[in-house]
C-alpha cells in the first residue's frame, strides 16, 4: 500500500512539474528575426561611412573607371593592356582585403539599420569585386570590367547565411527612426537592393558555370536558397 501510494506521489508531482513546460511549448511561436532588431545601430554617420569606404579601397585596391587604362597597340583599352592587372587581382585576394570585405563592409550589424550609409559602403565592394556593367551602366568602360572575383567571394561566404543576413535585416519596412524622408529612403534601399543583386548574381554565376564536380551540388544548394 505505501508502494503505490509513493508510486502515485511521484506520478502527480512528475504531472504538476509538466504542466508550466507544456503551458511555455504551447506559446512557443516567436519571432526570431526580431531578436535581431537591436543589434545594430539606427544610424551610421555619413562621415563614418565614407570613412569606411575609403578603408575598404585602401585594404582592396582602387577602382578605375572607363577611360583610366592606357590603350594597347591594338588601340582599345581592356584589361589585357593593363599592367596592374595581376597585381590588383593579387591584392584584393589577400588576407588583409578579405578581412575589410567580410569583417567589415559586409557587416550587416553595422550597416543594417541605415540603408543610406549601406549603399556607400556596400558601392565599394561592389565597384571592386562585381563587374561594373552590372550595377553602374556608366563604368561599363571599365579597364577590369572582364574580371571575375565570383569565385573568390563564393569560397569566403556561405551562400544561404548571406541571404539571410540579407532578409534579416532588410526585408522590412523603412526604419521608423528614419528621418531623412520617405523618398530618400525609398531610394537608398533601391540601391542597396541591387548593389545586394550584383553580389548575388556574381557568386551564383561563379557557381553555375564552373566544370568543377563540385559545383554541381553547390549549384543546387545555391539556386535552391534563392527559390
Amino acid at each position: 500500500g505505501s508502494a503505490n501510494e509513493e508510486r502515485g506521489a511521484l506520478t502527480s508531482a512528475t504531472a504538476s512539474s509538466a504542466k508550466p513546460v507544456a503551458r511555455k511549448a504551447s506559446s512557443e511561436p516567436h519571432d526570431y528575426d526580431s531578436d535581431h532588431g537591436g543589434a545594430c545601430p539606427p544610424v551610421v554617420p555619413l562621415a563614418v561611412a565614407r570613412a569606411l569606404a575609403v578603408l575598404i579601397g585602401a585594404c582592396c585596391g582602387p577602382c578605375y573607371s572607363g577611360g583610366s587604362s592606357p590603350a594597347g597597340p591594338s588601340g582599345k583599352s581592356g584589361p589585357t593592356m593593363n599592367p596592374c592587372r595581376g597585381l590588383l587581382r593579387i591584392r584584393r585576394a589577400s588576407d588583409l582585403a578579405l578581412t575589410a570585405l567580410f569583417g567589415l563592409a559586409l557587416d550587416f550589424d553595422l550597416i543594417g539599420g541605415d540603408p543610406r550609409a549601406a549603399s556607400i559602403i556596400l558601392g565599394a565592394v561592389v565597384r571592386r569585386y562585381c563587374r561594373p556593367s552590372q550595377t553602374y551602366g556608366r563604368d561599363a568602360g571599365s579597364p577590369f570590367c572582364e574580371e571575375n572575383y565570383g569565385p573568390l567571394l563564393r569560397q569566403q561566404i556561405n551562400f544561404q547565411y548571406l541571404l539571410d543576413c540579407i532578409r534579416v535585416r532588410f526585408d522590412h519596412s523603412p526604419p521608423s527612426h528614419w528621418s531623412r524622408g520617405r523618398e530618400d529612403c525609398d531610394e537608398a534601399m533601391s540601391l542597396v537592393a541591387s548593389q545586394l543583386a550584383d553580389l548575388l548574381y556574381a557568386m551564383l554565376l561563379s557557381t553555375l558555370t564552373s566544370t568543377s564536380s563540385s559545383s554541381v551540388a553547390r549549384g543546387e544548394r545555391d539556386v535552391g536558397a534563392l527559390v
